[in-house]
């Protein structure tokens, strides 16, 4: 045996290279060459209990700061609060931030909030080059198909399908109804019945499903003409075409039930007209 002299570092030796100083919570990893070394962008806050990437004081227990990609993320928040925030993307971009999702075969979607100011949510295609729809930041109006906020809540340009029960409603009157294969609307409910654009809601066309009917309660023309007659309740006009009352037999004639004194029907047994004089 004999005498020996050790030099001890100041700092942390393992490997060859010695770590004399650096930044509280930064994360030691092994490099090349078995040396240990400081990692210069993830960090650990031992104080909260929190990961950094990029980010030397996160403030969440995962903060990233930067382009990240995950092939599969699950977010599971099970506090008791209020409000759960799983994501949140924030950016240091004034003119928008946003979500990116795109899968393997090329097909594009961004979700981003736009103009600080505005504040719009939109949805973007990026196969088709085009927006989606937006919600109005300043209105949470929806817009589909279209960049122009009209004041409308729900504001669709281009043809919109609607497959089960529609209701409108407005001012305490309310349609609801099916919409048909045809293109028709079913109506089951109709209050007040006013179809009208004028201020006065007067009540212009009224339907009842339960008798059958449909009612006018103003003068009615079949035909353009620039003022309707005020003394006719129905008019026609027409220079090519002519009014064609009912026509039916004379067994059918004489079946109506109760005639109505005035009645015109054409009896197409004998090529007659007939008016009933009660």
């Amino acid at each position: 045996s004999a005498d020996r002299t050790f030099t001890v570092s100041t700092g942390i030796t393992i490997g060859t290279t010695a770590i004399t100083s650096g930044t509280v919570g930064r994360v030691l990893f092994e490099d090349t060459g078995n040396v240990v070394q400081e990692s210069a962008n993830l960090f650990w806050d031992n104080t909260n209990g929190r990961v950094g990437i990029g980010t030397s004081s996160p403030s969440r227990p995962l903060h990233v700061v930067g382009a990240s990609l995950f092939n599969n993320l699950i977010f599971n928040d099970t506090s008791a609060t209020t409000v759960h925030t799983n994501i949140e993307v924030k950016s240091d971009n004034a003119y928008e931030t946003g979500l990116l999702l795109r899968s393997t075969t090329g097909l594009r979607w961004q979700i981003y909030v736009n103009n600080y100011t505005s504040n719009n949510f939109i949805f973007y295609n990026y196969k088709l080059g085009a927006q989606a729809m937006m919600i109005a930041g300043g209105t949470s109006n929806v817009l589909i198909n279209t960049t122009t906020d009209a004041g409308f809540k729900l504001d669709v340009n281009g043809t919109a399908r609607v497959q089960n029960t529609l209701t409108v409603s407005a001012g305490g009157a309310v349609i609801t109804g099916q919409v048909q294969a045809n293109g028709g609307l079913k109506t089951t409910v109709v209050l007040n019945n006013t179809f009208n654009t004028n201020s006065n809601s007067r009540t212009i066309f009224q339907s009842s499903d339960a008798l059958g009917e449909a009612r006018f309660y103003q003068s009615v023309c079949a035909g353009y003409v620039a003022t309707i007659n005020t003394s006719a309740v129905l008019q026609a006009e027409s220079t090519t075409q002519g009014f064609l009352p009912p026509r039916m037999t004379t067994t059918q004639r004489n079946a109506i039930a109760s005639p109505a004194p005035g009645l015109v029907v054409y009896d197409n047994t004998d090529n007659k007209h007939y008016g009933y004089n009660g």
